[in-house]
């Protein structure tokens, strides 16, 4: 979501707030997140073809069983990564002129993810190890202390150490808690967190989850082995 403000997609696109906020989310394809991804694919020209990850039901189970028992097939803009997915396509279509081959570690657009990590969690970039994750991007590994460090920076972005960055971390950061129910959904753990003005906060998989806290300027990285 960062490289995507950085580069001014937003702007170019001409995407309002809570389409730039869902893309730093894994939404659980409730009908009102399904609504604000189908808006940034029409506006963006993303077309679910374009996207990698298989077709899924959504996550939010009385959705789900609405969709199943009116017959309906898995979606792909169903899936929680699709929104990620559009960004990175919107990063990978402004550095080369095509969405081709986005999902790719070598891509262009990887390759400025991997930079912004690099940045933020201060782990060198040939050190950042890669894994491929089950929607088919890269997921980046880093020690879990350079990923705490990366949400301290989220919640004091004046520590962030290039200035370009500061600016669209302090707009995201902002944009998570006043669009905190796209991040995966009312009543989930990551909305209800970021609805609090002192909390940036969010889950990835494998029991890792990680938050900053903006007034006591401390970031918290914490895995659940269970």
């Amino acid at each position: 979501a960062l490289p995507v403000l950085l580069l001014g997609l937003d702007k170019q696109y001409g995407l309002n707030d809570a389409e730039c906020a869902i893309m730093a989310g894994s939404n659980a394809a409730e009908d009102y997140c399904t609504e604000v991804v189908l808006s940034l694919m029409e506006k963006t020209g993303i077309t679910e073809d374009d996207l990698v990850m298989n077709p899924a039901y959504p996550s939010h189970e009385p959705t789900k069983e609405r969709i199943i028992a009116a017959g309906g097939p898995k979606r792909k803009i169903y899936h929680g990564c699709t929104p990620k997915h559009i960004g990175l396509m919107l990063v990978q279509r402004k550095l080369t002129g095509s969405v081709k081959d986005y999902h790719l570690p070598e891509s262009a657009a990887q390759r400025m993810v991997r930079y912004t990590i690099s940045m933020f969690t201060d782990t060198p970039y040939e050190d950042i190890k890669i894994g491929i994750d089950g929607c088919g991007v890269p997921v980046f590994g880093v020690p879990g202390d350079c990923l705490a460090k990366s949400y301290l920076r989220m919640a004091a972005p004046d520590l962030v150490p290039e200035k370009s960055y500061r600016d669209v971390t302090c707009r995201m950061t902002k944009l998570m808690g006043e669009y905190s129910y796209l991040l995966r959904g009312r009543d989930y753990i990551c909305s209800l967190l970021n609805t609090h003005p002192n909390i940036v906060a969010k889950g990835g998989a494998a029991g890792v989850y990680a938050f900053g806290l903006k007034h006591q300027r401390l970031g918290v990285m914490l895995t659940l082995y269970d």
